[in-house]
Formats: C-alpha cells, structure tokens, sequence
C-alpha cells in the first residue's frame, strides 16, 4: 500500500515531537506517494511494486493495518479518506484552517467530500460516526485497549478545532478502530488525521 506505510516517508527530525499534535497527509495519484505533515510536503516517491487497490470489502482501521500488521502506539483524531488525491493547496488549506479559524477544520475537510470522516471524539461510546459522503451508514468501532474521548487538538495552539475536541488513544497492542468492510477500490486515495 503506497500511502499505509507513513512511517517510512516521515523518519526527519523536525517531523514530530512527542506531545504535540501533527497534521499527517498521505496522498496517492495513482503514481506517487506523498505525505506532507503540518500542511507543508514532507516526502515521496514511486512504489517499486504497481498498486493493486484494495481488495473488495476490506476493513478499514486506524492504528493498525487491516491484516494487525504495523501497529503503532499514540493519539488520532479527525481522519479523513477520500477517494482521490487531494492537492498540495487543499492540504495546506486544511492545516491552515485549524491553526487561524474558529471551529473551521470540520468544514474545510468536509469541503473536499470525504467518504469517511471520523472526529474520534466519542467518550464512553463503542462506535465513532461518520461525517463524510457515507455517512452514519458506515460507523467505526473501538476495538478492546482504545480509549476514545481523550484531549485532541484544541485550542489556543490549534482555534480550528472546538475547546472540547476529543481524540482516541491506540497502545499499538492490537487495539484500533475498524470500520465496517467496504468496497473503496480506487487507485487514488487520501488519507488524513491528526
């Protein structure tokens, strides 16, 4: 999967540190990926092998791969995945609108027609809903080891985002948010977060 593997195209040193919030893009064209991380390009490249969509009806997850491989450990919120490969100037726009507009994030995302769009907000709930084109017909669920409801970006750093944003906590144990099996077979896709 050219976007999945973000790890290997975010390795420089200014890319992340720990305790702040990163806004994380992975793009696909249908041949590069690219990952930018706080609105600005951080990397990409051509995948040696040719991209095979996914396979109709695979799970989608966050904070692992749907087969339980490349497992991390950390915090998520607003994911995004879209069906196409979202421009430089629509990634920047996103980043931009969580650091300068009041409660603007959720918009200016939902701007570009995301199929799913999960706030990770959900404290205390099983189920995260979906605010993209699929809507609450295609819910996540917290696996056993989330722990949803917890601080996400918020203000002052991030006045995009309402005071009372939430996000999902993932140990990197096996525990993730999945999302009912759908048929997203598209060779282009972007997939965004925090």
């Amino acid at each position: 999967n050219p976007v999945g593997n973000v790890t290997t195209l975010t390795n420089h040193p200014a890319a992340t540190v720990v305790g702040n919030w990163v806004h994380v893009v992975a793009t696909f064209d249908g041949t590069t990926a690219k990952v930018f991380l706080n609105g600005e390009w951080s990397a990409s490249y051509a995948p040696i092998h040719p991209y095979a969509p996914g396979a109709s009806g695979s799970t989608f997850t966050i904070g692992e791969r749907n087969d339980t491989g490349f497992r991390w450990a950390g915090n998520a919120g607003e994911v995004a995945y879209y069906t196409n490969a979202l421009s430089a100037s629509d990634i920047a726009a996103h980043y931009n609108m969580a650091q300068t507009n009041a409660a603007g994030y959720t918009a200016r995302v939902l701007a570009n027609n995301p199929v799913l769009f999960y706030h990770l907000n959900e404290a205390g709930d099983p189920f995260t809903v979906n605010s993209g084109s699929l809507d609450g017909a295609v819910q996540g669920s917290y696996t056993s080891g989330t722990t949803p409801g917890q601080p996400g970006p918020r203000p002052v750093t991030y006045p995009g985002f309402e005071s009372t944003n939430n996000a999902v906590v993932v140990n990197g144990t096996g525990d993730s948010v999945a999302v009912t099996a759908l048929n997203l077979n598209t060779n282009t896709v972007t997939i965004s977060g925090w």
